[in-house]
């Protein structure tokens, strides 16, 4: 996979940069308020840079010292124009592209310890700065095993992040719902821009979308990674994720005919690598068919 050229990153991260300090002075009167809009709206890269700040300024906001408002404002400001002006200098150090194909998995090491292991066709980036541990999902789904450390260890998937307690934990990102899944300790998952968030522990999932916390359940702990050891365990989940689970594990990809079909769910323990036992299962659960079509297989209703 290739890398980005250094000087496009450095060039968002200052415009990124410039934008949060306009937006921070401006408060409530903020005239060009469209035109910051419009430069978010651009990429899911504007607002991850964007994001950048938020999480430095988050920071700085737990240990800078109790001051008048007008004067703890001005000040925390210049220390966060200084903070990102070392940042932009320093160049933040993007340690590793990781990306697999569908039918691959990928157990990955990381420079502090942390183990993270991916699912077919799954690309992440990773980063290491002074103030966190980063890793961005940019799609796929990923198990972490989290190395102590003094640094967070912050994972972002869409318009929101997932931050550890101390654990090991699932993310998936299937069309642009972002599930975490907690095995063991305690993970935070918020959404920076809607400024809502919720802790949650093992043996508890909750998902997300467009801005959304779509609420927490239940389920199995144990089946958390076991996608890793070649097994699906499905619990209540939906047609639109399993087929998703299915199409990551195999080259033959299968496709819903209806998006209305994604309501039936199902629970169960299955072989990853028994596509055709699994697909039989749901259509003897369901009142549903499969067509095989070109070099695919459709879901569609009897």
């Amino acid at each position: 996979m290739s890398r980005p050229e250094p000087a496009a990153d450095d060039s968002l991260a200052e415009e990124a940069a410039r934008w949060f300090l306009r937006i921070n002075e401006a408060g409530n009167d903020c005239p060009r308020c469209a035109e910051f809009d419009a430069w978010l709206a651009r990429s899911e890269r504007h607002r991850e840079e964007y994001q950048r700040y938020q999480h430095l300024w988050g920071a700085l906001e737990q240990v800078r010292p109790r001051r008048p408002r007008r004067q703890q404002a001005l000040a925390g400001l210049l220390v966060l124009a200084t903070a990102m002006l070392f940042a932009l200098q320093q160049n933040v150090a993007v340690d590793m592209y990781k990306t697999t194909q569908i039918g691959e998995q990928a157990d990955t090491l990381l420079a502090d310890g942390s183990r993270i292991q991916l699912d077919g066709d799954t690309r992440i980036r990773v980063e290491h700065t002074l103030w966190q541990r980063r890793l961005l999902l940019e799609q796929g789904q990923i198990f972490i095993d989290v190395a102590p450390g003094l640094r967070p260890f912050v994972v972002v998937a869409a318009d929101g992040e997932t931050r550890d307690i101390g654990t090991r934990f699932n993310v998936r990102r299937v069309a642009g719902v972002v599930t975490v899944g907690v095995a063991e300790g305690r993970v935070e998952v918020r959404l920076p821009a809607a400024g809502i968030g919720q802790e949650i522990g093992a043996g508890e999932q909750i998902s997300y979308r467009a801005g959304r916390l779509l609420g927490s359940s239940r389920f199995a702990a144990e089946g958390a990674d076991a996608w890793t050891e070649g097994r699906w365990l499905f619990d209540d989940l939906d047609l639109t994720e399993v087929v998703a689970q299915i199409n990551r594990r195999h080259s033959h990809p299968v496709r819903i005919d209806d998006p209305r079909l994604a309501a039936y769910r199902i629970s169960g323990v299955f072989s990853a690598e028994d596509r055709s036992g699994l697909l039989a299962a749901i259509i003897r659960l369901y009142p549903l068919r499969l067509i095989e079509e070109g070099n695919a297989t459709l879901i569609v209703a009897r």
